[in-house]
């Protein structure tokens, strides 16, 4: 043992540190996720190398296995920490517990201490885990596995000291090595790891400094291929890194800037180094320039290997360049074509340079311009008021002396070759030097206004004459100031101005309003429906006038307005109130569309017609009538659109109407013309008078009945057809008045009575029917009556031939318009068929659930049987190999044969239970009962108390149709429920058994087929049945004994035993006095002959057979039974185990026997696995029970014969010769 000890640990060994270093290859370089999750993703694969090694472990015992997961969880709790070793401790721990055996909880102490010794190792260390020495690595093995060692002593004592005498040298040699070696290889890998993480470290932190730069790197080799850029370089040019290297220098310029490029190139391969511009192309086509600080690349030998840049984007500075002299060339042109003079001055005041419209605003040419200051006498500077102008006030000197701008000085100069005055606005902005305080000069900005003040003057002239006009208008003015929103749309109207006319026409004070927004004078104005505030900022806006009329629900009132644009953004606008003739013609509007909307929206037809019979005006229903509208019908007559005959109808009621002076009614069918309709009309026409009662026309109105005169035929012909179904309707249908007398009655009522209408009509129920017939229904008939409510009643009624009927009356209230009862309405409905067919149903059902717990007893019974038959098949079967090898007549002979009868006695017991259960079906045979009853009485004498006194009364030897068994089985369950009813008190059990005849009437009381029967009765003196149970007590499970003591099956398998022989069983029982069962079977009249046990010649045969059952004890009494018979015999207690013998040899067996139900494999699927193998090998299939298999199956599948459980000794005999034979035959 000790040296596969040692090959099996080594090799254990030999595959963890194989585990561990595809571990460490497939994780170099990977320094794995610091998270919790990765923490977990390295548990588990840990936990699953543990278990990689435990799936080969040196076994010691079933159960005991040793291998070196203790080596594998100490180093993974001291190189990986907490997590990672308690996944690796749950997925290791679950696999040994999934092997299961005596050693479980010692391996899972194992795992549990040696994680726990290498974590403990991990945190009491002093130095860095990748600097543990080998010494302290086979501390830490050591120190593990003698750990170890002590947890076997919880191995069981039988196995202690053995298992340590075994192990302990081994372990204590081997293990410790391994978790040296496997350790080294751990750190091995955590110094590889960090080496990678330090030069990637130093990686990141270069790449992060070039990337952090705002300039552009570019590195390219010695081919001109671009090897590196970053990302500010590739965004200059408007690629990715990705898209930029491996390039060349040349795909990112023009052919125009090659040359260049090339002259840069061959300068940089001699070593040269230099700063400079150049322009290169961006991916979207684009020019860019850059300033590039370039340097050659050398490698160790001098020669040029590329070369690296750092590159600026100019292109907004070289584009700002180009501006800023495009901009100076505009300003420049500016400056000599503006109106405006400019002039510059010297710090001293004097005109050092001037555009040319300064020279013409002064009067001067350029060179007698240029020198002269403000304090020359020529200027004669004067202010507004005319007084004389301080030259030291002037813009440019303020700028001077205050280093600040100057503007908004209105001035006149004396021009003196006009004789005249320029009056200029001017304004003058100092010059200043980078850090100087002191102007060096000014520019001085002046604009000519002379004409300006001259159409100032003239229009503050006309200003006066207008205003006296403005003020005194009767019409109301406002001039608005639009204001708008960010979006430049009207929000509100700033009054700039208004008159006397505003103020007296709105009621607001011009003082108030003037200056403020429209929302403030007139808070609200904004939601008025006119909408002044949008129609008055379009006008100002867009320029186009508006004229219109429009109404203020704020003011309340209506004004004439003209709106019009009086400047930018401005809107003066012109109003009178116009409320009061509004208002009369709104009134008059008002009610002529009142009266037109009311005509036009009446559903009848309107028209009128002159005297002459000519439309002066319709609505649109009459439109339909004629197909035309209004326009086309006024002016003509009824004979324009109407046939001669219709129209000469309409005329004729239109002169009788006005021949009368009062309105006519007639009734009329008119084709409506619009889409061919038919209506009929009802017709009014009026004669219409002026106010001098003169006649003016006729006023027609037709209104459509068609649907009325529809109504009145259909309500008609519903009476007459309500009239026929009451006749005809099956319930009984009575009509009482206001004092219950009868007023109708249909014919289903004088069928139902037998009696004609007039004993009803105009009678009381009380004048009819006696009181204890109407008293049944008249409280109900009198309620619906009292209440107005609707009542029922269910009453049982003789009314004709004595014969007793079901019926359900409803009595039903009618009422008038007021609510009061005026008649009601009696409904009577024959229930009797459907009371029979409930009962019928209720006792279906009784019986459909009684078959449903018999369904369910029958369940229960199948799943017993398979494992009973098992039991009887040895129980028999050794019964009879050993009564072969006993002295006839012996002791020991008599004793097996009374177990071979018990045995059999016991197989038709599980045959009668499935027979029960309807699982098979039991063959019936001539049997005498009186006989079954003397031996059940017989064996049941010596097992009940002896205060149960039995009576027997045996007066048939009559044969039925039956089951020995069966009945036999249905005697001692009843003997033993009758024991149990008196064995505290004692009793008298009678058991009688005789024949007699049912005639027709019994047989119908007893749901029995009239005939002789064999009446059995078994009763007893005990406890009784209680009233409330009795029902119950044939149910599966039901049973009234202390839990433990009965099943509840035994009735129920007597039910089922007397209905399977075409029986009935009857039950009587008195609470306190006693039960008695009463069984008729029906008679045969046929004798059963008694044949004596004859010793039977068993065939015998040399061939080989295969015997395949799952059970030990059958597969052992198979192979000795058919020995004994001459047989060669192998046996196999697994189906897999048998295929797989079947298929290593199929030429060496005769015969196949198999057991159907086995686990993995049943015997039909190995009968057709072997068949497969060897389609000629005859099988047998045995089986104690099986709803998967029957003979017909078998055959299908090709098995040759099929024997049920227990096999009798005779029957394996002759089935297993028979099957050979025809198989070699």
């Amino acid at each position: 043992m000790t040296s596969s000890l040692i090959t099996g640990l080594v090799n254990n060994a030999a595959l963890l540190l194989a585990l561990g270093l595809i571990y460490d290859v497939s994780y170099i370089g990977k320094p794995g996720r610091k998270d919790a999750l990765g923490a977990i993703l390295l548990g588990i694969v840990l936990g699953l190398i543990g278990v990689g090694i435990m799936m080969n472990p040196w076994k010691f015992h079933a159960g005991i296995i040793f291998d070196t997961r203790s080596v594998l969880l100490c180093v993974v709790g001291f190189f990986f920490g907490t997590v990672p070793t308690i996944v690796a401790i749950v997925i290791t721990c679950a696999y040994r517990l999934l092997i299961g055996g005596p050693g479980i909880y010692t391996g899972v102490a194992v795992i549990v201490t040696s994680s726990g010794v290498g974590l403990a190792w991990r945190y009491w260390r002093k130095s860095k885990i990748e600097d543990v020495s080998t010494q302290n690595l086979y501390a830490l093995g050591m120190a593990t596995h003698i750990l170890m060692l002590f947890w076997m002593l919880t191995l069981p004592r039988s196995v202690v000291f053995e298992v340590l005498l075994t192990i302990s040298i081994p372990v204590l040699l081997i293990f410790p090595l391994c978790t040296v070696l496997l350790g080294k290889l751990m750190i091995n890998r955590l110094q590889r790891i960090n080496a990678a993480m330090s030069l990637e470290a130093s990686e990141e932190k270069y790449r992060n400094l070039i990337e952090s730069l705002q300039e552009g790197i570019w590195v390219i080799d010695k081919d001109s291929v671009t090897t590196f850029v970053n990302q500010p370089m590739a965004d200059i040019l408007g690629y990715t890194i990705e898209e930029m290297v491996g390039k060349h220098l040349f795909s990112f310029v023009d052919d125009k800037s090659e040359d260049k490029a090339k002259q840069k190139l061959a300068r940089r391969q001699n070593g040269i180094a230099e700063q400079h511009e150049f322009e290169f192309i961006k991916k979207d086509g684009a020019h860019v320039n850059v300033l590039m600080e370039t340097q050659p690349i050398k490698d160790e030998n001098g020669n040029y290997n590329g070369a690296i840049a750092g590159v600026v984007d100019i292109t907004k500075q070289k584009l700002a360049e180009k501006r800023l002299l495009e901009s100076e060339a505009k300003y420049r042109h500016l400056y000599e074509t503006m109106t405006q003079g400019v002039v510059i001055q010297d710090s001293g005041g004097r005109i050092i340079e001037a555009n040319r419209a300064a020279c013409e605003i002064l009067g001067l040419a350029m060179d007698q311009l240029l020198g002269k200051t403000p304090y020359d006498s020529r200027w004669r500077q004067i202010r507004e008021d005319g007084s004389a102008y301080d030259p030291a006030e002037m813009p440019s000197y303020i700028a001077l002396r205050t280093g600040k701008p100057s503007k908004g000085i209105h001035c006149g100069i004396y021009v003196p070759e006009k004789k005249e005055y320029r009056w200029v606005i001017s304004g003058s902005v100092p010059r200043l030097k980078n850090g100087e305080t002191k102007p060096f000069a000014t520019m001085t900005v002046f604009t000519d206004i002379t004409e300006l003040n001259l159409a100032k003057n003239k229009v503050m002239e006309t200003e006066g004459r207008y205003r006296a006009l403005f003020e005194n208008m009767t019409a109301g003015f406002v001039l608005f100031e639009v204001v708008q929103n960010n979006q430049g749309d009207p929000i509100d109207l700033k009054i700039i101005a208004a008159n006397k006319g505003f103020e007296s026409t709105t009621g607001v004070k011009v003082h108030f309003a003037t200056g403020k927004r429209l929302t403030q004078v007139l808070p609200g104005i904004e939601n008025d429906a006119a909408d002044w505030i949008g129609n008055y900022g379009n006008v100002a806006l867009t320029g186009e006038p508006r004229c219109f009329e429009g109404a203020s629900e704020l003011l309340g009132r209506y004004y004439s307005i003209i709106a019009y644009q009086s400047g930018p953004k401005e809107c003066a606008v012109t109003f009178i109130d116009v409320t009061e003739r509004k208002a009369v013609g709104v009134a008059l509007r008002d009610s002529q569309a009142l009266l037109s909307s009311l005509i036009q929206s009446i559903p009848d037809l309107v028209w009128l017609k002159d005297p002459q019979g000519v439309y002066l005006a319709c609505n649109s229903r009459f439109e339909r009538l004629f197909g035309a509208v209004q326009d086309d019908i006024v002016g003509k007559t009824d004979f324009d659109f109407v046939d001669k005959e219709l129209a000469d109808f309409f005329r004729k009621h239109d002169r009788i109407a006005m021949a009368k002076g009062k309105p006519n009614k007639n009734e009329e069918e008119v084709v409506f013309s619009d889409d061919g309709h038919h209506e009929i009309l009802e017709t009014i026409k009026n004669p219409i008078y002026d106010s001098d009662n003169k006649l003016i026309g006729v006023l027609g109105i037709g209104r459509d009945i068609t649907e009325r005169k529809k109504a009145e035929t259909a309500l008609r012909e519903s009476e007459e057809r309500f009239r026929r179904a009451l006749e005809n309707i099956p319930d009984v249908i009575v009509i009482y008045d206001e004092d219950l007398r009868i007023k109708y009655i249909n014919q289903a009522t004088t069928q139902l009575t037998g009696r004609a209408r007039s004993d009803f009509i105009g009678r009381l129920e009380t004048e009819i029917w006696p009181q204890e017939i109407y008293s049944k229904y008249m409280p109900t008939l009198q309620a619906a009556l009292n209440t107005g409510h609707v009542h029922s009643v269910d009453v049982e009624l003789s009314l004709k031939d004595n014969r007793l009927s079901y019926f359900r009356i409803a009595c039903v209230p009618l009422l008038d318009q007021k609510g009061k009862v005026r008649e009601v309405l009696g409904i009577t409905h024959d229930l009797t068929e459907r009371k029979n067919m409930e009962a019928e149903r209720i006792a279906y059902e009784a019986k459909l659930r009684q078959s449903q717990k018999m369904e369910a007893v029958g369940n229960l019974a199948g799943g017993i049987a398979h494992d009973f038959n098992n039991i009887l098949s040895s129980v028999i079967g050794f019964a009879e190999l050993s009564l072969d090898d006993v002295e006839k007549g012996s002791l020991i002979d008599d004793n097996l044969q009374e177990v071979l009868n018990a045995g059999k006695r016991a197989k038709e017991l599980v045959g009668q239970i499935l027979a029960f259960a309807r699982q098979s079906e039991e063959k019936l045979a001539p049997i005498e009962i009186n006989s079954i009853v003397r031996e059940v009485l017989k064996f049941i004498r010596s097992s009940i108390p002896t205060t149960i006194e039995i009576e027997s009364g045996i007066n048939s030897d009559s044969v039925i149709l039956g089951n020995q068994t069966q009945i036999h089985q249905l005697l001692m369950n009843l003997c033993a429920n009758a024991t149990h009813a008196m064995e505290d008190e004692g009793g008298i059990l009678s058991v009688s058994l005789k024949d007699i005849s049912i005639d027709r009437e019994f047989s119908e009381k007893k749901e029995l087929m009239y005939g002789d029967y064999i009446e059995l009765i078994v009763s007893d003196t005990g406890t009784g049945i209680a009233p409330d149970i009795v029902d119950s007590i044939f149910e599966p499970y039901f049973t009234t004994k202390e839990p433990g003591e009965g099943t509840g099956l035994g009735l129920a398998m007597v039910h089922g035993i007397v209905e399977s022989h075409g029986g009935k069983i009857v039950v009587e029982s008195t609470l306190g006095e006693g039960t008695s069962f009463t069984i008729y079977l029906p008679i045969t009249h046929k004798r059963t002959s008694q044949h004596l046990y004859k010793p039977e010649h068993l065939p015998k045969g040399s061939e080989r057979i295969l015997f395949v059952d799952d059970e030990d004890p059958i597969a052992k009494l198979g192979s000795l039974e058919l020995e004994r018979l001459g047989y060669q015999v192998t046996t196999r207690t697994s189906s897999i185990r048998a295929l797989e013998l079947f298929k290593s040899r199929p030429n060496d067996f005769d015969l196949v026997i198999t057991d159907m139900t086995m686990p993995k494999m049943t015997g039909d699927k190995l009968a057709i696995e072997l068949l497969k193998v060897r389609s000629n090998i005859p099988v047998i299939v045995c089986s104690g029970y099986s709803k998967k298999i029957s003979d017909k199956i078998a055959r299908q599948i090709g098995i040759k014969a099929f024997l049920y459980k227990p096999v009798v000794y005779a029957d394996l005999s002759k089935t297993v010769r028979r099957v050979l034979d025809g198989a070699n035959g």
